[in-house]
């Protein structure tokens, strides 16, 4: 009975070992497959604009078209610098209310 238990232990404890390595197979699996799709949609979002820069070119000739692709690029920029600084600001008013009280804090913002 005593190595029957002994057994018993053992193919529990491998059983176990089993499990935790299928959890990190499929966890190493599943990165794959993120990373993956992570390059897929960087190729995708070079390749639209690419398109979107030979097709202004064709709508409105080449150096116009170019001029207009640019300043669209240049505004998608400007877009997202703004609401990176808006994100910021946001964050840097919650962090001096936390740290200075609420009345306080808020004051940071205003001056």
């Amino acid at each position: 009975e005593g190595e029957g238990r002994k057994h018993d232990t053992a193919l529990d404890d491998a059983e176990r070992r089993h499990a935790e390595e299928l959890v990190k197979v499929q966890k190493m699996a599943d990165k794959k497959i993120q990373d993956g799709l992570a390059s897929l949609e960087q190729i995708h979002k070079g390749a639209k604009k690419d398109l979107e820069i030979v097709l202004a070119k064709w709508e409105g000739g080449s150096r116009k078209g170019l001029l207009t692709s640019t300043f669209r690029n240049w505004q998608q920029l400007v877009k997202a610098g703004r609401k990176k600084a808006k994100s910021s600001a946001a964050v840097q008013m919650q962090m001096h209310k936390f740290l200075e009280g609420t009345k306080r804090g808020v004051k940071h913002t205003c001056w």
